[in-house]
């Protein structure tokens, strides 16, 4: 499965990218632009993202907006729903509304940093991918 890490601190970013690592190919981003143009540029090539993490808080685009584009595109691209990106909201932002409004952007689960190994595992077991 190939992955892809969205999240502007640096720490977060291999922390979540060397934990994910057993599961597949991951590629990381420091912000949402790019976020966006790796998402693009993986499905032209042929090999989506299976799962995307994204971090809510982000000074270019915050996370729920760059969620909201790439389910956009999916759409555009004819994607059954079943078939898109796993998306697993990743923050230390505890507003409830906050964290609950992301599902309706887009996104499947979430976890709150710092990120517990068995929590990761247990959310990523709930979305239905294998670890």
């Amino acid at each position: 499965m190939r992955i892809l890490v969205v999240d502007d601190d640096y720490v977060s970013r291999v922390k979540l990218s060397k934990l994910l690592s057993a599961l597949g190919h991951c590629d990381a981003s420091p912000n949402g632009d790019i976020a966006l143009r790796l998402f693009e540029s993986a499905y032209t090539e042929g090999t989506p993202y299976g799962l995307v993490t994204m971090d809510i808080e982000m000074p270019d685009i915050n996370g729920k907006e760059v969620v909201a584009r790439m389910r956009e595109l999916e759409k555009s691209w004819e994607i059954a729903p079943k078939s898109a990106a796993k998306i697993l909201m990743v923050t230390a932002n505890t507003a409830v509304k906050e964290v609950f409004s992301s599902y309706d952007d887009g996104c499947d689960d979430y976890v709150m940093k710092p990120i517990k190994p068995d929590d990761l595992e247990r959310t990523l077991t709930k979305m239905g991918i294998r670890t």
